[in-house]
Protein backbone atom coordinates (compact mmCIF):
# COMPACT_ATOMS: atom_id res chain seq x y z
CA UNK A 1 0.00 0.00 0.00
CA UNK A 2 1.64 3.16 -0.96
CA UNK A 3 1.96 5.93 1.85
CA UNK A 4 0.00 9.20 1.27
CA UNK A 5 0.98 12.52 2.32
CA UNK A 6 -1.59 15.64 2.65
CA UNK A 7 -0.36 18.68 1.13
CA UNK A 8 -1.63 22.32 1.13
CA UNK A 9 -0.48 24.21 -1.92
CA UNK A 10 -1.67 28.02 -1.31
CA UNK A 11 -1.70 30.53 -4.26
CA UNK A 12 -1.01 33.75 -2.37
CA UNK A 13 -2.99 35.96 -5.07
CA UNK A 14 -5.25 33.05 -6.75
CA UNK A 15 -3.19 33.05 -10.13
CA UNK A 16 -1.31 29.42 -10.56
CA UNK A 17 1.79 31.11 -12.16
CA UNK A 18 2.20 33.72 -9.24
CA UNK A 19 3.45 33.32 -5.74
CA UNK A 20 2.36 29.92 -3.94
CA UNK A 21 3.20 28.17 -0.88
CA UNK A 22 3.02 24.60 -0.07
CA UNK A 23 3.22 22.94 3.24
CA UNK A 24 2.36 19.57 5.14
CA UNK A 25 0.46 20.81 8.26
CA UNK A 26 2.27 17.75 10.47
CA UNK A 27 5.70 19.40 9.50
CA UNK A 28 7.68 22.10 10.26
CA UNK A 29 8.95 23.30 7.05
CA UNK A 30 7.07 25.59 4.46
CA UNK A 31 7.86 26.14 1.06
CA UNK A 32 7.28 30.11 -1.18
CA UNK A 33 8.04 29.92 -4.82
CA UNK A 34 8.38 33.32 -6.01
CA UNK A 35 8.41 34.41 -9.74
CA UNK A 36 11.42 36.75 -10.17
CA UNK A 37 9.48 39.82 -11.39
CA UNK A 38 6.70 39.55 -8.66
CA UNK A 39 9.77 39.48 -5.97
CA UNK A 40 8.53 43.07 -4.93
CA UNK A 41 5.29 41.08 -3.14
CA UNK A 42 7.17 39.69 -0.70
CA UNK A 43 6.67 42.58 1.50
CA UNK A 44 2.72 42.05 1.58
CA UNK A 45 4.12 38.27 2.80
CA UNK A 46 4.92 39.26 6.87
CA UNK A 47 5.93 35.24 7.27
CA UNK A 48 9.34 35.67 4.87
CA UNK A 49 10.99 38.25 7.85
CA UNK A 50 12.61 35.46 9.45
CA UNK A 51 15.53 32.82 9.64
CA UNK A 52 15.06 30.42 6.13
CA UNK A 53 17.32 29.35 3.14
CA UNK A 54 16.49 30.69 -0.19
CA UNK A 55 17.50 29.36 -3.56
CA UNK A 56 17.57 31.22 -6.99
CA UNK A 57 16.60 29.12 -9.96
CA UNK A 58 18.43 30.71 -13.44
CA UNK A 59 17.23 30.06 -17.02
CA UNK A 60 20.52 28.62 -17.66
CA UNK A 61 20.29 26.01 -14.99
CA UNK A 62 21.90 27.22 -12.05
CA UNK A 63 21.25 27.69 -9.17
CA UNK A 64 22.44 29.92 -6.20
CA UNK A 65 21.87 28.83 -2.43
CA UNK A 66 21.71 31.28 0.17
CA UNK A 67 20.79 31.69 3.45
CA UNK A 68 19.39 34.30 6.25
CA UNK A 69 18.32 35.74 9.44
CA UNK A 70 15.45 37.93 7.55
CA UNK A 71 14.36 35.79 4.24
CA UNK A 72 12.21 39.18 3.31
CA UNK A 73 15.16 41.82 3.76
CA UNK A 74 18.40 39.37 1.79
CA UNK A 75 15.75 39.06 -1.17
CA UNK A 76 15.21 43.01 -1.05
CA UNK A 77 19.04 43.28 -1.89
CA UNK A 78 19.08 40.53 -4.43
CA UNK A 79 16.20 42.14 -6.45
CA UNK A 80 18.44 44.98 -6.82
CA UNK A 81 21.49 43.31 -8.50
CA UNK A 82 21.77 43.56 -11.68
CA UNK A 83 23.64 40.58 -12.36
CA UNK A 84 20.21 38.39 -11.79
CA UNK A 85 18.22 39.24 -15.16
CA UNK A 86 17.95 35.91 -15.95
CA UNK A 87 16.85 34.48 -12.53
CA UNK A 88 13.12 32.80 -12.73
CA UNK A 89 12.42 31.84 -9.86
CA UNK A 90 12.91 31.93 -5.89
CA UNK A 91 12.30 29.47 -3.51
CA UNK A 92 12.23 30.20 0.13
CA UNK A 93 12.21 27.67 2.44
CA UNK A 94 11.44 28.56 6.33
CA UNK A 95 9.69 27.34 9.74
CA UNK A 96 5.79 27.58 10.48
CA UNK A 97 6.50 29.43 13.61
CA UNK A 98 10.27 30.34 13.72
CA UNK A 99 11.53 27.55 15.02
CA UNK A 100 14.64 27.49 13.39
CA UNK A 101 18.08 29.70 13.63
CA UNK A 102 21.11 30.96 12.53
CA UNK A 103 22.71 27.00 13.43
CA UNK A 104 19.74 25.51 11.26
CA UNK A 105 20.06 27.58 8.58
CA UNK A 106 23.78 27.03 8.29
CA UNK A 107 23.33 23.33 8.07
CA UNK A 108 20.59 23.30 5.64
CA UNK A 109 22.43 25.88 3.37
CA UNK A 110 25.39 23.08 3.60
CA UNK A 111 23.23 20.27 2.88
CA UNK A 112 21.42 22.10 0.53
CA UNK A 113 24.59 22.67 -1.49
CA UNK A 114 26.43 18.86 -0.77
CA UNK A 115 23.36 17.61 -2.59
CA UNK A 116 23.31 20.03 -5.84
CA UNK A 117 27.50 19.11 -6.08
CA UNK A 118 26.21 15.14 -5.89
CA UNK A 119 23.96 15.41 -7.82
CA UNK A 120 25.66 17.22 -11.03
CA UNK A 121 22.53 18.06 -12.60
CA UNK A 122 22.56 22.03 -12.12
CA UNK A 123 25.64 24.50 -12.11
CA UNK A 124 26.04 26.06 -8.85
CA UNK A 125 27.25 29.66 -8.35
CA UNK A 126 28.07 29.52 -4.79
CA UNK A 127 31.91 29.54 -4.17
CA UNK A 128 32.32 29.66 -0.83
CA UNK A 129 32.53 26.89 1.74
CA UNK A 130 30.23 26.43 4.27
CA UNK A 131 31.63 25.55 7.67
CA UNK A 132 29.50 23.45 9.98
CA UNK A 133 32.22 22.80 12.62
CA UNK A 134 30.19 23.98 15.37
CA UNK A 135 26.78 22.22 14.37
CA UNK A 136 25.93 19.98 17.66
CA UNK A 137 24.44 16.85 16.45
CA UNK A 138 20.51 17.61 17.57
CA UNK A 139 21.10 20.25 15.15
CA UNK A 140 22.16 18.20 12.55
CA UNK A 141 19.35 15.74 12.72
CA UNK A 142 17.12 18.39 13.28
CA UNK A 143 17.82 19.62 9.95
CA UNK A 144 18.02 16.53 8.32
CA UNK A 145 14.35 15.88 8.83
CA UNK A 146 14.20 19.66 7.80
CA UNK A 147 15.63 19.06 4.45
CA UNK A 148 13.34 15.75 3.40
CA UNK A 149 10.54 18.14 3.59
CA UNK A 150 12.89 20.62 1.38
CA UNK A 151 13.57 18.19 -1.04
CA UNK A 152 9.73 17.35 -1.64
CA UNK A 153 8.16 20.59 -1.14
CA UNK A 154 10.53 21.81 -3.82
CA UNK A 155 9.63 19.06 -6.17
CA UNK A 156 5.95 19.72 -5.53
CA UNK A 157 6.11 23.71 -6.43
CA UNK A 158 8.31 23.34 -9.55
CA UNK A 159 7.28 20.44 -10.91
CA UNK A 160 11.04 18.97 -10.88
CA UNK A 161 13.35 17.90 -8.22
CA UNK A 162 16.20 20.29 -7.17
CA UNK A 163 17.41 18.01 -4.47
CA UNK A 164 17.15 14.40 -5.59
CA UNK A 165 18.01 12.77 -9.18
CA UNK A 166 15.97 13.36 -11.84
CA UNK A 167 15.69 10.04 -13.66
CA UNK A 168 14.58 8.27 -10.19
CA UNK A 169 12.17 10.72 -9.15
CA UNK A 170 8.71 9.87 -8.31
CA UNK A 171 6.54 11.58 -10.18
CA UNK A 172 3.62 12.89 -7.85
CA UNK A 173 -0.03 13.28 -8.80
CA UNK A 174 -2.02 15.91 -7.12
CA UNK A 175 -5.50 14.91 -6.50
CA UNK A 176 -7.73 16.13 -3.98
CA UNK A 177 -4.40 17.74 -1.89
CA UNK A 178 -2.99 14.09 -1.95
CA UNK A 179 0.50 13.16 -2.94
CA UNK A 180 0.89 9.45 -4.40
CA UNK A 181 4.68 8.54 -3.24
CA UNK A 182 5.01 5.05 -5.36
CA UNK A 183 7.48 5.41 -8.01
CA UNK A 184 5.63 5.89 -11.33
CA UNK A 185 5.93 2.95 -13.46
CA UNK A 186 5.77 4.58 -17.10
CA UNK A 187 9.29 6.29 -16.08
CA UNK A 188 12.02 4.71 -18.60
CA UNK A 189 15.22 5.54 -18.80
CA UNK A 190 17.87 5.63 -21.63
CA UNK A 191 22.21 5.74 -20.62
CA UNK A 192 24.75 4.69 -22.94
CA UNK A 193 28.37 5.96 -24.29
CA UNK A 194 28.15 6.89 -28.33
CA UNK A 195 31.61 6.47 -29.26
CA UNK A 196 33.13 9.73 -28.92
CA UNK A 197 29.67 12.02 -29.46
CA UNK A 198 29.51 12.26 -25.56
CA UNK A 199 27.24 10.25 -22.60
CA UNK A 200 23.38 9.95 -22.96
CA UNK A 201 21.42 10.12 -19.94
CA UNK A 202 17.69 10.36 -20.83
CA UNK A 203 14.25 10.11 -18.74
CA UNK A 204 11.18 9.59 -20.18
CA UNK A 205 7.74 9.39 -19.14
CA UNK A 206 5.00 7.66 -20.64
CA UNK A 207 1.43 9.47 -20.89
CA UNK A 208 -0.99 7.09 -21.05
CA UNK A 209 -4.32 9.15 -20.71
CA UNK A 210 -3.89 10.50 -24.43
CA UNK A 211 -5.13 8.21 -27.80
CA UNK A 212 -1.84 7.38 -28.76
CA UNK A 213 -0.07 7.50 -26.41
CA UNK A 214 2.80 10.55 -25.87
CA UNK A 215 6.30 9.67 -24.94
CA UNK A 216 7.81 12.83 -23.07
CA UNK A 217 11.58 12.95 -22.59
CA UNK A 218 11.87 15.03 -19.47
CA UNK A 219 13.93 18.32 -18.57
CA UNK A 220 17.72 18.11 -17.96
CA UNK A 221 17.99 15.01 -19.93
CA UNK A 222 21.60 14.66 -21.75
CA UNK A 223 21.70 13.44 -25.26
CA UNK A 224 24.19 13.15 -27.94
CA UNK A 225 26.49 15.85 -29.22
CA UNK A 226 26.69 14.43 -33.18
CA UNK A 227 24.91 12.97 -35.34
CA UNK A 228 25.72 9.62 -36.95
CA UNK A 229 25.41 9.41 -41.02
CA UNK A 230 22.13 7.20 -40.71
CA UNK A 231 20.37 9.45 -38.95
CA UNK A 232 18.30 11.09 -41.26
CA UNK A 233 14.86 12.89 -39.28
CA UNK A 234 14.80 16.45 -38.66
CA UNK A 235 13.68 16.42 -35.25
CA UNK A 236 16.61 17.19 -33.39
CA UNK A 237 17.47 19.91 -35.40
CA UNK A 238 14.46 21.86 -35.07
CA UNK A 239 14.36 21.28 -31.37
CA UNK A 240 18.14 23.11 -30.90
CA UNK A 241 16.62 25.67 -32.98
CA UNK A 242 13.77 26.32 -31.20
CA UNK A 243 16.11 25.82 -27.70
CA UNK A 244 14.20 22.54 -26.70
CA UNK A 245 17.85 21.38 -26.33
CA UNK A 246 20.59 23.44 -25.86
CA UNK A 247 24.02 22.50 -25.12
CA UNK A 248 22.97 19.15 -25.63
CA UNK A 249 20.19 19.29 -23.08
CA UNK A 250 16.52 19.58 -22.73
CA UNK A 251 15.54 22.48 -21.44
CA UNK A 252 12.06 21.10 -20.81
CA UNK A 253 9.68 18.35 -21.06
CA UNK A 254 8.97 17.72 -24.76
CA UNK A 255 6.30 14.83 -25.89
CA UNK A 256 6.98 12.44 -28.94
CA UNK A 257 4.82 10.21 -30.90
CA UNK A 258 6.59 7.23 -30.31
CA UNK A 259 9.36 5.97 -28.37
CA UNK A 260 12.11 5.57 -31.16
CA UNK A 261 11.34 9.03 -32.14
CA UNK A 262 12.15 9.86 -28.43
CA UNK A 263 15.28 7.80 -28.46
CA UNK A 264 17.02 8.49 -31.96
CA UNK A 265 16.76 11.86 -30.66
CA UNK A 266 18.33 11.76 -27.24
CA UNK A 267 21.48 9.86 -29.27
CA UNK A 268 21.35 11.34 -32.41
CA UNK A 269 21.43 8.15 -34.49
CA UNK A 270 18.80 5.58 -35.23
CA UNK A 271 17.32 3.56 -32.85
CA UNK A 272 14.69 0.94 -31.70
CA UNK A 273 13.06 2.99 -28.88
CA UNK A 274 11.34 -0.58 -27.74
CA UNK A 275 14.65 -1.94 -26.85
CA UNK A 276 16.53 1.52 -25.99
CA UNK A 277 14.48 2.56 -23.10
CA UNK A 278 14.50 0.80 -19.82
CA UNK A 279 12.83 0.73 -16.39
CA UNK A 280 14.45 1.25 -13.08
CA UNK A 281 14.63 -2.55 -12.87
CA UNK A 282 16.38 -2.96 -16.64
CA UNK A 283 13.90 -4.51 -18.29
CA UNK A 284 12.97 -3.02 -21.80
CA UNK A 285 9.95 -1.04 -22.66
CA UNK A 286 9.38 -4.20 -25.19
CA UNK A 287 9.47 -6.74 -22.41
CA UNK A 288 7.77 -4.53 -19.54
CA UNK A 289 4.94 -3.73 -22.19
CA UNK A 290 4.67 -7.71 -22.99
CA UNK A 291 4.67 -8.86 -19.86
CA UNK A 292 2.53 -6.12 -18.83
CA UNK A 293 -0.10 -7.51 -21.38
CA UNK A 294 0.02 -11.05 -20.12
CA UNK A 295 -1.13 -10.56 -16.58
Amino acid sequence: MSSQEYINIYLEDGNPQGIKTAENKAKIIKATLVPWELLSKLSDLEYTKQHGIYCLVYDNQELYIGKSDNLHDRLKVQRNNDNLNNCKFVIIFYAKKDEINESHTRYLEYLATEKIKELKQHSLKNTQTIKVNNCTEETKSHCNEYFKSITKLSTILLGYPLFEHMGYYQEKTVRNEIIDNEIDENLFFLKCGTKGRGKVDATMRIDNSTTPKKYIVLKGSTVATQATPSYKQTTRKQLEEEDIIKDNKFTQNYSFNSPSTASGCCMYAASSGNKAWKNKSGTSLEKYQTAKSQK
